[in-house]
């Protein structure tokens, strides 16, 4: 057998992930954020502006809510393994196309700026924070929620609402979701599971060192705790909001 050669190994790229960055990189990353922000900021702006001239110009409805999807670790690998299984099983066509394959537009590849493996704690190699799309929605005004099928505290809920040097910091994570930083509340709606990461260490069940409250501290500021599907069911859904 011929032994196999990788033609797209590039020997300075992955020396550039696995070493420490040099100024220069640190600067050009920073003003990659400041850029990031920008766009961002102008996307949100754009969208309210398009919505309110289509509404005034030809008096049609216009949706006032953007919803963000993240399927983590969901690649393309993992839409073929899918999509083959279910037309295996349910003996489709070999031509069927899943839901997903007819809204697809395109896809992006992202990287940790220093190891291989990211670590979703919207934080530069220095340890800086990195705005996240919540903030720059609060920032304008906009409602703002996660819902997620993890830890609410993991590492990709993290990432839009919390700024800390390791993903696996859940408990600094949890009080910086109720709004214990420095740019205060971002996020007004969270459903998911970590309730351990809010609860102090003197209760069964606790995941925190400390003795730190944060589900009492949520309540004091305005969020309302439900852990029942009873509860949830009794929530009011006329809001205007």
């Amino acid at each position: 057998m011929g032994s196999y050669q990788n033609t797209n190994y590039d020997p300075e790229e992955t020396a550039g992930l696995l070493s420490s960055p040099g100024p220069e990189q640190r600067k050009a990353r920073r003003n990659l954020i400041l850029v990031f922000l920008g766009a961002v900021f102008i996307s949100l702006i754009a969208i309210g502006v398009i919505a309110v001239w289509t509404e005034v110009s030809y008096g049609l409805p216009t949706k006032r809510n953007v919803i963000l999807m993240i399927s983590d670790g969901f690649g393309p690998a993992s839409e073929t393994f899918a999509r083959d299984y279910y037309q295996y099983v349910n003996d489709l066509p070999y031509n069927y196309v899943t839901p997903l394959d007819k809204i697809l537009v395109g896809s992006s590849r992202t990287r940790s700026s220093n190891s291989l493996v990211t670590d979703s704690a919207a934080v530069n190699p220095e340890g800086s924070p990195c705005g996240t799309i919540l903030e720059a929605a609060k920032e304008i005004g906009m409602v703002t929620g996660l819902v997620v099928t993890s830890r609410i505290t993991h590492a990709t809920p993290a990432s839009f609402s919390a700024h800390v040097v390791s993903r696996n910091l859940e408990y600094n994570i949890a009080t910086q979701q109720i709004g214990d930083y420095p740019l205060g509340r971002n996020v007004d709606l969270m459903f998911g599971g970590g309730r351990c990461y809010f609860l102090p260490n003197s209760s069964e069940g606790s995941c925190r060192p400390d003795t730190r409250d944060v589900l009492s501290e949520a309540k004091k500021l305005g969020f309302h705790y439900l852990s029942t599907r009873e509860e949830f069911d009794k929530l009011e859904t006329n809001s205007q909001r």
